[in-house]
């Protein structure tokens, strides 16, 4: 042969494979890619193999480790080459499997050039003395025979007992400078579970000893067997195809996709309905992970991946197996997406399809899973940046304004904490675009869809992050586009901050250890306190600021305490002490706080007519102030005792 070119990335340490290789092309010249510190090799049997030839080694790139193969030769200037699974060892390429070799699949083609990368050029006795690979022979010091993802954390199993205490080291793929200390192994234990958190439990190794003579181990991936066996059997409803935004939109594939969304939404509706869950239960140590995949079983993993940031296997690092990779033809977390036109005909139909798909996802009773309404709000935000809707034409505010009802989370739901910060930016973003041209304090027909929609999305744009808007902050560039640039979703997460008490509130409260939730209209305060009727009191207080009308329960150790406040009157329930309603008006400039923050909060000043107790009916005024509040005494009543 006139060139024989070879790659991968471990040489057996004699070099017999690479030498066999040579001597059976004889070729003129020989060029053998290494990354020098990240390729397995023996320099001293390199360069023997290599001696007289006319010989180059190539230094390749060590931006990432290479996992490619290449047997590649040319003869009379054509070009053949090899490429597959196996390395340049023995194992691969001399023995068969009935000798104990290994079982390779590789593909042989001709080829236009070459496909060898380029690199710096050495001469191979330049790598005498040098060496990545151990010497054959029976290994000393630890040895991790296995670790396994159980719901107490990774279950590290070693080979045998170690005459002294090793240490466990845990890193997220097993990288330089990635390792984390994870606990110790006591000696003549073979056995351990050490709660790693997060991706830190994809890679075990175990340490015997410390400087340069410690003993290391292998490194182990670590094995989750519910993620094997998760679905083994489900039958549970999913999209037809693995679909990507690009082919929705653009593509040809936007009239299947709406008809499959619809049929989706509606199975999975009618099964939340009926009480079926769609997460199966995960280890504690894996559940975002699990929630997702979970949901990727439904959407496929190029969409849902477009709706969390990033590819769904990322919390435990890369899979290994078939059909896994990378997902084509979405852009990267942070990049702008530049929209491409809509084929003709499309935008009368996506503008049709919208309030459908709007109405599955956000009915008045049972909704789809979290990760389909997000879903079709996120292609709501794409429609409106392909300029779907005309400027004439404002219907798409009422359909926005209604899924952004159904946006926020709910119990059913079971959102981990990062997926919260997903669905957070994404609110921010409807909201943002639900603003444009409106006004959410103003009284004009576009302004009421925004003013209705703010006050609860408020919360939770203002804990949105701007940086994870990602691709759905799309470039101006089609008619009738409506989007949203980063400055303007920056201020309306500012805007949401300062105009939001409870942010402020809450943030007071924790200081002392309190946690502040709001249901359905009602701030719940827990916490240890003795007496919930002066913190109640303060919490209304500091609302009454910002709310027409303030509804406040306080409660600790099987005590509580009700608070509804609008100027003048105040109204006080509490449970077991007083076990009464008792309504206050209150004149000047008193307040809840200053009426009931002293003492135990029972003073008669300013007591309207006697204490009623608790499962009578209280005054009537009373009941003009919680039916204002969109409540009565029976259902509230109701609220109180069952939240304690």
């Amino acid at each position: 042969m006139d060139e024989l070119c070879l790659y991968a990335p471990s040489v057996d340490a004699g070099g017999d494979a690479l030498a066999e290789i040579v001597a059976h092309f004889d070729p003129a010249r020989v060029v053998i890619g290494l990354q020098e510190r990240w390729t397995g090799y023996d320099g001293d049997a390199l360069a023997l193999v290599l001696d007289g030839r006319d010989a180059e080694i190539r230094l390749l790139a060590e931006d990432v480790p290479r996992h490619g193969k290449l047997v590649e030769w040319a003869r009379d200037g054509r070009r053949w080459a090899l490429t597959g699974s196996a390395d340049l060892t023995g194992e691969a390429l001399l023995r068969s499997l009935g000798e104990g070799g290994d079982c390779e699949l590789a593909v042989l083609s001709p080829v236009a050039a070459s496909l060898m990368p380029e690199g710096a050029a050495c001469p191979p006795d330049r790598m005498a003395g040098r060496r990545t690979i151990r010497e054959a022979g029976p290994r000393r010091g630890p040895s991790v025979l296995g670790a396994l993802v159980g719901a107490r954390g990774v279950r590290i199993t070693l080979a045998r007992p170690s005459d002294v205490e090793v240490a466990v080291e845990a890193s997220p793929d097993g990288s330089p400078g990635s390792w984390t200390a994870a606990g110790t192994v006591p000696a003549g234990e073979t056995v351990a579970v050490f709660a790693v958190p997060g991706p830190a439990g994809a890679v075990v190794r175990v340490r015997a000893g410390l400087g340069a003579g410690a003993e290391v181990s292998p490194p182990v991936f670590a094995a989750d067997p519910g993620r094997c066996g998760r679905w083994a059997d489900d039958e549970r409803p999913r999209l037809r195809a693995p679909y990507t935004e690009q082919e929705i939109l653009t593509g040809g594939q936007g009239r299947r996709f709406r008809h499959d969304l619809l049929r989706l939404a509606e199975r999975l509706t009618a099964l939340r309905a009926a009480g079926a869950g769609t997460a199966r239960d995960a280890n504690v140590q894996d559940r975002y992970a699990a929630w997702l995949e979970d949901h990727e079983r439904a959407l496929g993993a190029p969409l849902t991946s477009a709706l969390f940031g990033h590819p769904v296997d990322a919390p435990f690092g890369p899979r290994w197996g078939p059909g896994e990779g990378a997902v084509p033809d979405e852009p990267a977390a942070g990049e702008e997406a530049v929209p491409a036109p809509l084929p003709a005909g499309e935008r009368e139909e996506w503008r049709g399809w919208a309030p459908r798909a709007v109405g599955a996802v956000a009915p008045e009773g049972a909704a789809p899973p979290l990760p389909v309404r997000m879903l079709v709000a996120r292609l709501f935000v794409r429609l409106l940046g392909h300029g779907v809707w005309t400027p004439d034409d404002p219907s798409w505010r009422e359909d926005l304004a209604r899924l952004l009802r159904r946006l926020p989370p709910e119990d059913a739901d079971g959102v981990p904490e990062e997926a919260s910060q997903h669905v957070n930016a994404l609110i921010a973003v409807c909201m943002g675009l639900l603003n444009s041209g409106a006004s959410p304090a103003g009284d004009a027909p576009e302004d009421l869809p925004a003013a209705a929609a703010w006050e609860r999305a408020r919360p939770l744009v203002a804990d949105a992050d701007p940086a994870l808007a990602g691709d759905l902050l799309i470039p101006p560039v089609l008619p009738y586009a409506r989007v949203l640039s980063r400055s303007e979703l920056e201020g309306l997460v500012q805007l949401a901050h300062d105009d939001d008490p409870v942010a402020h509130i809450a943030a007071e409260l924790a200081d002392n250890g309190w946690e502040l939730e709001e249901d359905e209209g009602v701030h719940r305060v827990r916490g240890s306190f003795t007496n919930p009727v002066p913190i109640a009191a303060r919490v209304a207080t500091l609302l009454g600021e910002h709310r027409d009308i303030a509804l406040v329960q306080a409660m600790s150790g099987g005590r509580w305490a009700f608070v509804a406040w609008r100027r003048p009157d105040l109204l006080l329930a509490s449970a077991p002490m007083g076990n009464a309603w008792r309504l206050y008006r209150l004149t000047g400039l008193a307040t809840p706080e200053s009426r009931l923050g002293s003492g135990d909060g029972m003073n008669n000043i300013g007591l309207v007519g006697r204490p009623i107790r608790l499962g009578q009916v209280p005054p009537d005024t009373a009941q003009r102030l919680l039916k204002d509040a969109g409540t009565d005494h029976l259902e509230l009543l109701e609220r109180l005792t069952s939240a304690t």
